[in-house]
């Protein structure tokens, strides 16, 4: 139900009439489905909060707390597991194919958008403007910078405003999320001990509801 909810205040928010979802939207359609949902959880007053320590300790197992959909929503915190889990469970029930990312002491979410996958930092939901001036207004579309970021900015006005923002800090979280990729990527490369793992594939022998992706050792 919570779901449902946060899906009717994103098309409250006029950006989208409806969720089409993969199979019957455009591209730049799909992008704007899930800025939408992001943009709902961002006028939630959702942010980053950063208590991962369980209740149990174990020599042999590693461990953190995770918060529910619901303690999300309600304490208005997460961390990036439970952002990513929150954003995961949205856009999964939109229909689109999501992954959860996990990299040494880090966790993102990753989303299949028309024929790229969009990777989400979702830990800077809740960062704020900073001045009339902010960098974060003037970024381009991250699908495709030459032909879309007209489209994607619609009828905005070229400006700071508050409206751009956030467009812009949605941008910069696909951005930072391609760009932690990229790191991950390049340190299992480079042979680091610590990072020596990649396992793309799916766990277990059927497609589970969400997916896991696994770069380096996720025990650090």
């Amino acid at each position: 139900p919570v779901v449902d909810t946060i899906l009717a205040e994103a098309l409250s928010l006029g950006i989208v009439d409806s969720f089409l979802g993969p199979s019957q939207a455009e591209p730049a359609r799909q992008l704007e489905e899930l800025f939408a949902v992001w943009k709902a959880l961002r006028k939630r007053g959702i942010q980053y909060g950063n208590l991962t320590q369980p209740s149990g300790e174990s020599d042999t197992v590693v461990a953190q707390n995770i918060r529910t959909i619901d303690e999300s929503l309600k304490s208005k915190q997460a961390n990036c597991v439970d952002g990513s889990v929150l954003l995961a469970s949205i856009y999964r029930k939109m229909g689109y194919d999501v992954a959860l990312v996990i990299v040494p002491g880090h966790c993102f979410l990753s989303v299949i958008a028309g024929e790229s996958v969009v990777r989400i930092e979702t830990t800077v939901i809740g960062r704020q403007q900073k001045g009339s001036t902010d960098p974060l207004c003037a970024l381009p579309n991250p699908l495709n910078p030459a032909d879309q970021a007209a489209q994607f900015f619609g009828n905005v006005k070229p400006d700071f405003g508050p409206e751009r923002y956030e467009r812009g800090l949605f941008h910069f979280a696909i951005q930072k999320g391609a760009i932690e990729t990229q790191e991950a990527l390049n340190m299992t490369a480079e042979g680091d001990e610590t990072n020596a793992t990649l396992v793309p594939e799916l766990l277990g022998d059927e497609k589970p509801p969400i997916r896991f992706v696994v770069i380096g050792d996720a025990r650090k």
